[in-house]
């Protein structure tokens, strides 16, 4: 409790000042409205906000590569063409070619602005340790950071916290992951000590920064839990003791997100802007739906297809295109584009999520409430109700498994051959691993549009199968990446200038594979994964 003193003495300190109201003629110094913040706590809040749009970037060319064109290709919920820029169709992420402009903001836009105001939050506070805005600046840097690692690996997490020109050396991807749990479990204790102390869980001078759970303190504890939760059995097949962090989180009096009133998502009405996916379907015109997961959707009978995209303008179904084949936007038509609306939230983190992880508990046989059947039906549950989805019943008893591919307007439609024999329906009877396959098919169609989360998933598990890229330029360095896709996106290019020696140190840290695609990460080393 010591740590915690100092917070006491503060609160104590303002009862000591509002006794002496009747003989101080400082009132304004010992009495502060908490709804009209001093200078520093403005500062404090402004970098909070920040760091609140950079988590997924609300800027929408910073999006489109940091999350949309890397991750929603790689995860299989969007496919791109534009027959303005060649170099759209050969030097894509989908490729496993990428240009210089494009490969450096995935690592750069998140290091920059998240960190930037991370240093910021903490040099204008006297104590951050024991204070609960730091708290929240650690939740919303795991939130960020956990992307990033995910998507290359080894990253500079704790040494750059005093860097501030991204010349900072590189951390191993387990000494990452460590370091995040530990912050996260750290942010709780704080947040729950300030929620004990203040007597309420809704904080009013944060509800005019806070564009994720306005002040609600108890909620940014369920978010942090959930992510202990997602980041537990990210490296359950790697470490011994992704089993206890699971059962904390789970087991914590606030516990996790159980609830779509408890989702974690950007209100993006707060940033002046969209958002972001709206700009890259109305402005851009360059994103389609992915062929796997309207194909996989459509074999379902999912009624949240619809809720997800447009049909397409030519024969008004619903078609995706391949991703890594070629095409042009002049086809755009013949492809369902993804349906948004200007004010939509910016997800994070849903309750749906959550009940997957949860099932995907069950069957591994760890402690958590309710069995694998009941959690994975409820996280289907939850995804129907946050997009006012109908036929939820008949839905979880479906037994139709995904359909060939079928390319609208190509005859070389590059349909897989193997046939894929998972369905909705739970079966109790199944072994782990297949009831497994269920859990996270469901999963990946429940995370849309989280196409980074998606991705680091399926390489976790293998699942769901997705189809393998019919082209890519790459292949001559690495010939598997079209079969087994990309395991990786390499480090920034702009690191082996500005950041030589640590680049070179941070390879080795990933191990034989090198700076490559195909290089796994150091969760990633499941071996049996199905392929088409």
């Amino acid at each position: 409790m010591r740590k915690y003193m100092n917070i006491i003495n503060r609160l104590l300190f303002g009862a000591v000042a509002l006794a002496a109201l009747s003989c101080t003629g400082n009132f304004e110094t010992y009495n502060r409205n908490p709804d009209q913040p001093s200078t520093i706590d403005r500062d404090v809040w402004d970098y909070i906000k920040s760091m609140q749009y950079n988590v997924i970037p609300t800027v929408k060319n910073q999006y489109q590569i940091v999350e949309n064109v890397s991750g929603g290709a790689y995860g299989r919920y969007f496919a791109y063409a534009k027959s303005t820029d060649a170099g759209w169709n050969t030097g894509m992420f989908a490729f496993y070619r990428i240009a210089n402009d494009w490969a450096n903001p995935p690592y750069e836009v998140p290091m920059t602005n998240i960190y930037s105001n991370w240093r910021a939050i903490k040099a204008e506070l006297e104590e951050p340790e024991d204070d609960y805005r730091m708290a929240l600046a650690q939740i919303i840097r795991v939130a960020a950071m956990q992307r990033v690692t995910d998507i290359q690996g080894p990253i500079p997490y704790r040494t750059m916290e005093n860097n501030d020109d991204l010349t900072a050396p590189y951390q191993s991807q387990e000494a990452v992951y460590g370091f995040m749990l530990e912050d996260l479990d750290h942010a709780v204790n704080v947040l729950e000590t300030y929620i004990t102390l203040a007597g309420t869980d809704v904080v009013a001078e944060a509800a005019s920064a806070d564009y994720v759970y306005n002040g609600n303190l108890a909620k940014w504890i369920r978010f942090a839990n959930s992510l202990k939760l997602r980041l537990a059995m990210r490296i359950s097949n790697v470490s011994p003791d992704a089993e206890r962090y699971a059962e904390e989180a789970v087991a914590h009096p606030y516990g996790v997100i159980e609830s779509n009133a408890d989702n974690a998502s950007l209100d993006v009405s707060q940033t002046n802007d969209q958002n972001p996916l709206r700009w890259l379907v109305e402005d851009y015109s360059d994103v389609h739906a992915a062929a796997e997961i309207v194909t996989y959707m459509k074999s379902f009978d999912d009624p949240r297809l619809s809720k997800y995209f447009n049909p397409a303008v030519r024969d008004s179904e619903y078609h995706g295109s391949r991703v890594g084949a070629y095409s042009s936007s002049q086809w755009k038509d013949y492809y369902s584009l993804p349906k948004t609306n200007a004010l939509d939230r910016l997800m994070w983190m849903n309750a749906a999520e959550v009940a997957f992880l949860k099932a995907e508990m069950a069957v591994n046989g760890w402690d958590v409430t309710g069995d694998a059947k009941t959690l994975y039906e409820e996280g289907i549950r939850l995804s129907f109700e946050q997009y006012q989805a109908e036929n939820y019943t008949s839905y979880i008893a479906g037994t139709a498994a995904p359909t060939a591919y079928s390319d609208p307007r190509r005859a070389n439609n590059y349909t897989p051959g193997t046939a894929y024999s998972v369905t909705v329906a739970w079966d109790g009877a199944l072994s782990a691993e297949k009831q497994r396959e269920k859990i996270i098919t469901q999963k990946w169609i429940a995370l849309y549009p989280l196409g980074t989360e998606a991705w680091a998933e399926q390489r976790r598990t293998g699942y769901p199968r997705f189809y393998p890229t019919p082209t890519s330029t790459n292949a001559s360095n690495e010939p598997n990446l079209p079969t087994e896709g990309a395991s990786r996106i390499p480090f920034a290019p702009n690191e082996q200038t500005r950041n030589a020696d640590n680049y070179d140190a941070a390879v080795a840290l990933l191990g034989a594979g090198g700076d490559k695609f195909g290089t796994r990460l150091w969760w990633d080393v499941k071996t049996d994964k199905p392929a088409w």
